[in-house]
């Protein structure tokens, strides 16, 4: 009987834990809605990517496997769909998303980046993030034709009921991949 406790016990304490690391974003991983033809540019200005608007030129959606650049290997970080914040063509390209917050409250920020090089790209690009007063440059470098993630994070204080998430690129987007996938906002419970 005490062991089942104890058990129980664990179980309530790691199920608390859980709750508090559930992620604030809604489609953190750009799966909503499905996408049956594994590819779409979306314009600036636009909600079709589930919980997300898209700023500046917009972004593309896709399955990097499927619609990478020729030669080139590698998934999403997470699920089957990723965005690059370089739309096809144009310079300026984003996303960005509100969500809750408590005034006072620390909040720790997680994503993957990538890039590489093939498709006319030189290996490097940048993916500019900012929400409230803070604004942090990310630099993804990869010289190869295979893609690799890498996981950026960062904390912040709330000073607002609602934060702005917003992720850009001001690159030549004929010279540079900035893929992002598995975004996470998660109140630090201390």
């Amino acid at each position: 009987m005490k062991r089942s406790l104890v058990i129980l016990a664990t179980l309530v304490m790691f199920g608390m834990e859980t709750f508090a690391q559930t992620n604030l974003l809604t489609n953190g991983s750009f799966e909503l809605p499905s996408l049956p033809s594994n590819y779409e540019a979306v314009p600036g200005d636009s909600t079709a990517i589930t919980g997300w608007k898209t700023i500046l030129n917009g972004v593309e959606r896709g399955n990097l496997k499927v619609n990478g650049a020729p030669g080139t290997t590698g998934t999403p970080q997470d699920g089957k769909l990723a965005v690059d914040l370089c739309p096809l063509t144009f310079t300026g390209g984003g996303i960005q998303q509100n969500f809750p917050t408590t005034p006072g409250a620390m909040y720790h920020v997680s994503f993957y980046g990538s890039t590489l090089e093939g498709a006319g790209r030189d290996g490097t690009g940048q993916i500019d993030v900012s929400i409230d007063s803070i604004h942090q440059l990310f630099n993804v470098v990869n010289h190869t034709l295979n893609l690799t993630w890498m996981q950026f994070c960062f904390d912040f204080k709330a000073t607002q009921t609602k934060s702005t998430l917003r992720f850009e690129n001001n690159q030549d987007a004929n010279l540079h991949f900035a893929f992002i996938d598995n975004v996470q906002v998660v109140r630090r419970s201390k």
